[in-house]
């Protein structure tokens, strides 16, 4: 993690099986499961990414993932320190 003016960035990588760039371009939708991902695990219901772009967004948030396929994922979460003020 590091933390850059009033936000903080999570960065958690991983040497695993990868996805490809039309893959990881696909990577928050709804259902989506990659079919190594499902090969290498075939319980999973496609939805943790999703909903994880969607809270961190709801707390003015960003995500973004970067992959190659047989070298990794690196996830990429940004965070604002404090709550954005309400009216």
């Amino acid at each position: 993690a590091s933390v850059k003016g009033p936000r903080v960035t999570i960065t958690v990588s991983d040497q695993g099986i990868g996805m490809s760039e039309e893959q990881t371009a696909k990577v928050f939708t709804k259902f989506f499961r990659a079919p190594e991902a499902i090969k290498a695990s075939p319980d999973g219901s496609g939805l943790g990414l999703y909903y994880t772009k969607r809270i961190i967004e709801q707390h003015g948030g960003s995500i973004k993932i970067e992959s190659a396929p047989n070298v990794g994922t690196t996830v990429f979460m940004e965070l604002p320190l404090t709550q954005p003020k309400t009216t």
